[in-house]
């Protein structure tokens, strides 16, 4: 086990600060495991990550501070798991901390990472600029953190399809707020899912839950998320739970992600003709959750997919979410042909601070 400090030539050396001129990649860790980077102070890089992580594993980056890049603060690339980053501010970058996966490798996930107090933000650039972004992920922890300032969102999961997996991820107790849009790009979320839709089988997103936290001032949805219902019974793509939200666009916006279909030798294929109806449905779990003045409680549009088909809206579970409203506004928005008369009734219930009212329970439609 080795340590490798810098020392100052003289003075007390009590902090460790490397300071390094017209460098074009400050700190690279790649192809070497258990890294430890403490104490860190890393600004102004020419356009290139702050720091970059390939083929590496339990790597750990704690109570540093990384600022200054129109690029990553931390970008973690391929092969790369079972690592830690905490207690690190990482502001006035293009993305905070983001996980990259390669379009065509169904084996590159990003496994095990727990993501955990850290202070991200002012984070500047299009709506594709995010506090924290992860792409393909299994078993990742991302809890405590504070999150705003950001010009796309506060934290956001994608998957490219191609047995890619975004899979059992805990997204608890994080403070995400002012998510604005400063160049006209539009989708500002707090927390999204998304994915290309095709190919996209619904068993490579399932059981991730999204809890207890604080989501408020963001110009789009508060959550966004697209994705379909597991197959596996009693298992859901994403759980929403006791969050709290306040100050958005629509509080919970849900678009199904359409169009999973295979070839006859079971290769997956977007094509309509090709389309699976029964693997192509809408589902989540969302219950106990806080709306306060959100321009809508939920959406769930109706859309017709590419085999002209409707969506049915199945394996969807609502319960016990609470609204209030300054307004009494706020549409409950649920649109598919067979339950058209849900709509009506959960929009008649209105609700106002002094009177809030529950959600209608949705179960197994």
């Amino acid at each position: 086990y080795r340590r490798l400090f810098y020392k100052p030539s003289s003075g007390v050396a009590t902090d460790h600060t490397l300071y390094i001129a017209h460098f074009w990649r400050p700190m690279t860790i790649d192809g070497v495991d258990h890294i430890h980077v403490k104490n860190m102070r890393i600004e102004n890089s020419a356009g290139r990550n702050l720091i970059t992580i390939s083929n590496a594993q339990g790597i750990r980056i704690v109570d540093s501070e990384l600022g200054w890049s129109v690029s990553d603060g931390i970008e973690v690339g391929l092969n790369s798991d079972d690592g830690y980053i905490g207690g690190n501010e990482i502001h006035d970058v293009g993305n905070g901390i983001y996980f990259e996966s390669k379009f065509a490798d169904t084996n590159d996930h990003h496994d095990n990472w727990t993501i955990t107090n850290n202070h991200i933000h002012d984070v500047y650039g299009t709506g594709d600029s995010h506090c924290i972004g992860m792409q393909s992920s299994i078993n990742n922890q991302i809890t405590f953190n504070h999150l705003h300032d950001c010009a796309g969102s506060g934290m956001t999961f994608y998957s490219w399809g191609h047995g890619h997996q975004i899979k059992n991820n805990y997204v608890a107790f994080n403070d995400i707020h002012d998510i604005h849009d400063i160049g006209g790009y539009g989708n500002q979320y707090g927390i999204e899912y998304g994915n290309t839709n095709c190919p996209q089988h619904p068993d490579d997103t399932m059981g991730n839950v999204v809890a207890y936290n604080k989501i408020s001032n963001v110009d789009n949805h508060g959550i966004h998320s697209k994705s379909s219902a597991s197959t596996v019974p009693g298992t859901y793509s994403w759980s929403f739970l006791n969050n709290v939200i306040s100050n958005t666009g629509d509080g919970l916006y849900w678009t199904d992600g359409a169009a999973y279909g295979e070839l006859p030798d079971g290769t997956p294929d977007c094509g309509a003709a090709n389309r699976i109806q029964a693997l192509s449905n809408t589902g989540f779990r969302a219950q106990n959750n806080i709306f306060i003045d959100t321009v809508n409680r939920f959406v769930v549009p109706q859309r017709l997919n590419p085999s002209g088909q409707d969506d049915d809206h199945s394996g969807i579970v609502m319960t016990n979410n609470l609204y209030y409203s300054s307004t009494g506004g706020g549409a409950f928005t649920w649109q598919a042909k067979e339950d058209a008369d849900l709509e009506v009734n959960c929009n008649a219930a209105g609700g106002s601070y002094d009177a809030p009212v529950f959600a209608c329970t949705v179960s197994s439609l």
